[in-house]
């Protein structure tokens, strides 16, 4: 028997509010789990313009007080990519998203391995008006050790299914599994049980769409976080 440390990090909701015609069509969820060396994780999301312009427009990014102050972020968005740290766009180079069009936004969190969690808040607005907000997302981050007296193999192999899922899901290779939490993609729990070995969960009642099943250790610590879809 072993035991070996793992990170654990995931981007566990975008939430967003709409004040123009800019929207966030979807983000991409990018689960980074395996050994302390791996440090880096990256998260996209994609906007998209409404019918009418929205012309040029910046934006500027606040990391919340709860973030240690090891992480950094490095973000591309449609012209640029910054140096880690840099949260605020240049005015030499607006963004641009055609009607009806759509662009990308690349966030890397550079976590070096510090434990934490927190909201990178994201304000989009007018390059002509700064006061002008088109969009405001929050993204939250949740980077956490998980513990495990089994192989590699077997930390790695700790999954949920079926998925999809219409009416129930159980969980692989669940022997450390304790308890077992499930979340909307906006972060809000939704049930929490306590875990036996071979336990299914019923999901019938939950509307349709994506959520987050966060399972726990004997020790309160994360050993996972696997997004399913509720159909």
């Amino acid at each position: 028997m072993k035991t070996t440390l793992h990170f654990t990090l995931l981007l566990l909701c975008i939430s967003f509010t709409a004040f123009g015609q800019l929207n966030v069509k979807q983000g991409d969820v990018l689960e980074s789990y395996g050994t302390t060396s791996k440090t880096t994780t990256t998260l996209e999301i994609t906007l998209e313009a409404g019918s009418t312009d929205v012309g040029q427009f910046l934006w500027e990014a606040q990391m919340s007080e709860s973030m240690p102050e090891e992480w950094q972020f490095i973000i591309c968005d449609t012209e640029l990519c910054y140096a880690p740290g840099i949260l605020m766009c240049a005015e030499s180079k607006p963004n641009i998203i055609a009607p009806g069009s759509e662009g990308s936004f690349k966030f890397d969190l550079v976590h070096n391995q510090a434990i934490g969690e927190g909201i990178l808040q994201v304000r989009f607005f007018s390059a002509a008006d700064h006061s002008e907000t088109l969009l405001v997302a929050d993204l939250y981050f949740d980077v956490s050790t998980a513990s495990s007296i089994k192989d590699d193999v077997d930390s790695v192999t700790l999954n949920l299914y079926p998925n999809p899922t219409s009416d129930y899901f159980q969980i692989e290779q669940d022997d450390n599994v304790e308890r077992v939490a499930v979340y909307s993609i906006v972060g809000r729990e939704m049930f929490s049980y306590e875990h036996k070995v071979g336990q299914a969960y019923s999901v019938s009642e939950l509307s349709n769409g994506y959520y987050m099943a966060r399972l726990i250790g004997g020790n309160g610590e994360t050993l996972k976080i696997i997004r399913f879809n509720k159909k």
